[in-house]
């Protein structure tokens, strides 16, 4: 799906969604070790609004998408064969 929606090769896919769900991972490990502590000094309704629902709600109108934006290039078709032939080729070596 991000080969289409960025223009990424496949090795390029890997490595990027690599990178951003093991940051993902990381901020919810470290989420899910600072809640118990948090809601000791704050109360619970004001760490769900000020850490849960606003920075999502931010999230999710920056993300929306822009009119009158250029989109991202789309990944040509003989790119991403190019990319699959070189990777087939690694695996019969």
């Amino acid at each position: 799906m991000v080969m289409d929606e960025f223009g990424w090769t496949e090795s390029d896919a890997i490595k990027y969604m690599g990178i951003a769900l093991a940051g993902v991972a990381a901020l919810g490990v470290v989420s899910y070790a600072t809640v118990g502590k948090l809601c000791q000094w704050i109360d619970e309704r004001l760490v769900l609004i000020f850490v849960g629902i606003i920075p999502m709600t931010i999230g999710r109108l920056l993300l929306m998408p822009l009119p009158g934006a250029d989109h991202p290039e789309v990944a040509l078709e003989d790119e991403v064969e190019e990319e699959m032939d070189r990777g087939a080729d690694k695996k019969l070596e």
